[in-house]
């Protein structure tokens, strides 16, 4: 028991989702699981939630000018349009566009887009 409350600690997972990614993986008829098997699990289930972020991700950043390719390039300018008039956030959005703006181009790639949206 000390195994299972160390990783749903160190992983943040509920209870539940333990118990779901107990009954998900081939445990033995006696209930044990080895570390790296459940280590394992849970790298399979993280991977799994950032490809389903990044989907999400993707498709923030086409319906604001970028490629669904990952190419092109979102404008400084329509972000702090959207963030600010659109959604009426108060954040400062010039702040964080400059931070992640790796070459101060002005130009939002996907790479930084998926950086702001972190």
């Amino acid at each position: 028991m000390f195994l299972f409350k160390k990783v749903k600690n160190d992983y943040n997972f509920s209870e539940e989702e333990m118990f779901q990614i107990l009954n998900d993986s081939k445990v033995e008829s006696t209930y044990k699981m080895s570390f790296e098997h459940i280590l394992k699990v849970v790298e399979h289930i993280r991977k799994e939630e950032n490809e389903e972020k990044d989907k999400d991700t993707l498709l923030a950043y086409v319906a604001v000018g970028g490629e669904d390719n990952k190419g092109g390039c979102v404008t400084k300018e329509t972000l702090i349009e959207i963030i600010r008039d659109k959604f009426e956030m108060t954040i400062n959005i010039e702040k964080l566009i400059d931070e992640i703006d790796e070459d101060g181009s002005g130009e939002i790639e996907w790479g930084e887009f998926r950086s702001l949206m972190k």
